[in-house]
């Protein structure tokens, strides 16, 4: 039984190189802009210097130790360059989350029209086995009709029911291949095979 649409699309998308790729790039982009915005306020250094003790002038006599000198700016014009760096950075999250949404959203339909290929396949297989098993039957009557004290059935007829049912076998098998061939599909997006309902599928 397949999962559900929704389950099998999360899956998918949570397995996915691309829908990765496009996380981290928009993680990217979002520490980016973050680093503009601080380079947005105040510019500040820090300055630490050590002074040693000095000989005595007067009254006065410089004391060793330690002094510490903060200095702070900000540029009141740039020409815009800092707004618009920021804009940009902005622009670049944007871009990046719509191209994580599309790859999602993409992969989630590409799920679902698997999920309705893999029914519409395993209405086939069902369809196939009842045919290959009209035409055994066929087969079979013919055969005993044959073999009638006074036969019913031509040793020709025989012969189209036999290439009747051989008709039958590949046309089964073929819906079958196409049956599993979904289903690897559907399993390789989503990370894994379930080789279980795989096999379940073709009897």
């Amino acid at each position: 039984v397949p999962p559900p649409a929704g389950e099998a699309a999360e899956r998918a998308v949570a397995n996915s190189v691309d829908v990765w790729e496009r996380e981290q790039a928009l993680e990217t982009a979002r520490l980016q802009l973050e680093a503009e915005r601080e380079r947005q306020g105040l510019e500040t250094s820090l300055q630490v210097t050590y002074t040693h003790g000095g000989e005595e002038q007067g009254q006065n006599q410089n004391q060793p130790g330690w002094s510490i000198s903060l200095q702070a700016s900000y540029p009141l014009y740039d020409g815009g360059q800092r707004r618009l760096a920021l804009v940009n950075r902005e622009e670049a999250v944007l871009r990046a989350q719509e191209s994580l949404d599309s790859a999602a959203e993409q992969l989630r339909a590409q799920v679902q029209d698997l999920l309705y290929q893999l029914e519409d396949a395993r209405r086939q297989v069902e369809i196939a086995r009842l045919e290959r098993r009209r035409a055994e039957i066929e087969l079979l009557a013919a055969e005993r009709q044959l073999t009638l004290p006074v036969p019913s059935a031509t040793e020709d007829a025989v012969a189209s029911a036999r290439r009747a049912l051989e008709r039958a076998d590949i046309s089964w098998r073929e819906a079958v291949w196409t049956y599993q061939a979904r289903w690897i599909e559907l399993g390789i997006l989503q990370g894994a095979v379930d080789w279980d309902a795989l096999r379940a599928g073709s009897e």
